[in-house]
């Protein structure tokens, strides 16, 4: 073999290393944009439960508060019961929704549910303050 077809090869062989390093450095880069995206995704995925559920709560807090001022208001069930059965069915169906009982008649002249923790005294301390 000839010096000059040698190094014929040889450049042959140097510029296919080179176009092959290329090609390794696009693929790499295409490989690192398509990671990025499935990472973004899977961010994106997992955010949308815990913002759908927020969402969902908020408003059934709100409901949960006024049928529970309903009850405490000596409202019977009758009288409410067309309201909260879509509630209940709704908070039974959201995961992490407060959970909380249907308003039930309380007899007239019993105090509300934590009235006898506001009427107990503290004892004085000896000297007062």
């Amino acid at each position: 073999m000839d010096i000059t077809d040698r190094k014929r090869a040889e450049a042959a062989l140097q510029k296919s290393r080179e176009e092959l390093e290329v090609r390794v450095r696009e693929r790499t880069a295409e490989l690192q944009k398509l990671e990025d995206a499935a990472v973004a995704a899977d961010r994106t995925k997992s955010e949308f439960p815990n913002i759908a559920s927020h969402e969902l709560r908020t408003p059934l807090a709100s409901l949960h508060l006024v049928l529970t001022q309903a009850r405490l208001l000596n409202t019977t069930r009758s009288a409410v019961a067309p309201a909260l059965q879509p509630v209940e069915q709704a908070a039974s169906a959201t995961p992490g929704a407060p959970e909380w009982r249907a308003p039930r008649r309380v007899p007239s002249g019993t105090p509300a549910p934590g009235a006898a923790l506001h009427t107990s005294r503290r004892p004085r301390r000896p000297g007062g303050w």
